[in-house]
């Protein structure tokens, strides 16, 4: 390809002006071996055609020469005006090729210069020029052996041209600006594998309509080496999807947890008990909280009652609210309540008699409490 006047005639000679040519259907007709040397035609019409056994690309603009053999394009449409363009490399090593190269040549490069763009423009409906997509690259940092750059893609939108999608160092940033872009990524088999919806801030999976900050449909959640962190109190599992009674108030799994506890002695005789073990459960509002102790030896009278419980009980009794004992050192088999509104539970005879102090002085008691708080 030759690029200049000056080229043209260095090479061929004086130059013969013929006409205008269109590139696309090459007419008037041309063919190599067929002509004057230093006839030439400018181009009217963009085109392919073949000269010299290789396809060329024209532009509106640029000339076309005969240079005694064959026909040779000759670049002059403005930027460079080419209806097609192919970068052919024939390099059968490991070299990269062919290379477009785009090259910001400053001597002043500075972060957020944008170093190079390639546009995709067609007219509208009005026959105005417009630019429907847009890639370019900018600078982060031009620090040397430290340098840093991102791309940038953009669409038209509303007849402007709106940033969708950013590659940089250390991330890739889809909608930065924060603008109503959907992001929507399919599988094999699902068309909505997973979805954002900008609009409402929400991510779908398997759906293009999240009702939730993340809504799964059509399939499970699995935590393969790792929890599941509710992160504010109060907040939890919600099972409003199951049927329920006329007289349900929650279907709230808020809470569950597990640890240990410290019997203590409620009766307000200062007693020291000899703690074996006391653990916990919470589920929900629901408490199992089992124990196992020692009285020490000890003459007072008052009615037993031990505390120390790790959750204050509901403010009215419950049906809930029981002890139960599994190894009593005491001459007839016993119940207990727990106080209501309290930390504090009962050891009791089945006749509701309350239980002295005396009358378990050196025996052990094992049981569990399971209350509502």
């Amino acid at each position: 390809m030759l690029k200049t006047v000056s080229s043209i005639t260095n090479a061929i000679g004086a130059l013969n002006y013929k006409g205008t040519w269109n590139a696309s259907t090459n007419t008037p007709t041309l063919a190599d071996g067929t002509g004057a040397k230093g006839d030439y035609y400018v181009v009217s019409t963009a085109g392919t055609q073949t000269f010299d056994g290789i396809l060329l690309f024209f532009g509106a603009g640029d000339w076309i020469v005969y240079n005694g053999a064959v026909w040779q394009r000759v670049e002059g449409g403005s930027d460079g005006n080419f209806s097609n363009v192919t970068l052919n490399s024939t390099d059968a090593g490991a070299t990269a090729g062919p290379l477009l190269d785009l090259y910001r040549n400053s001597a002043s490069p500075a972060a957020s210069d944008t170093i190079g763009e390639i546009e995709f423009n067609g007219q509208d409906s009005a026959g105005n020029k417009q630019q429907y997509a847009l890639i370019h690259g900018s600078i982060l940092s031009p620090t040397s052996t430290t340098e840093q750059g991102q791309i940038h893609f953009e669409t038209a939108t509303a007849g402007a041209s709106t940033e969708k999608m950013i590659i940089g160092t250390t991330n890739l940033v889809i909608n930065e600006i924060g603008a109503v872009f959907n992001v929507r990524i399919e599988g094999d088999t699902d068309a909505n594998l997973f979805y954002t919806d900008a609009t409402n801030s929400r991510v779908g999976v398997g759906t293009v309509g999240p009702t939730e900050k993340l809504d799964v449909v059509g399939g499970n959640i699995r935590i393969d080496n790792g929890n599941l962190v509710i992160g504010t109190s109060g907040k939890g599992i919600d099972f409003s999807a199951t049927s329920h009674p006329a007289g349900m108030t929650s279907e709230l799994l808020a809470d569950y947890e597990e640890g240990t506890w410290t019997p203590i002695d409620g009766s307000g005789a200062s007693l020291v008990l000899t703690v074996a073990s006391a653990s916990y459960t919470k589920v929900g509002r629901l408490v199992e909280a089992s124990f196992a102790i020692t009285f020490p030896v000890t003459a007072s009278a008052a009615a037993i009652r031990l505390g120390g419980l790790p959750f204050t009980s509901k403010s009215f009794a419950s049906s809930m609210n029981t002890v139960s004992f599994s190894v009593v050192q005491y001459a007839t088999p016993i119940t207990g309540a727990v106080d209501a509104n309290a930390t504090t539970f009962i050891p009791l005879t089945y006749g509701a008699g309350t239980i002295t102090n005396v009358s378990m002085s050196g025996l052990i008691l094992r049981g569990t409490a399971i209350y509502e708080v």
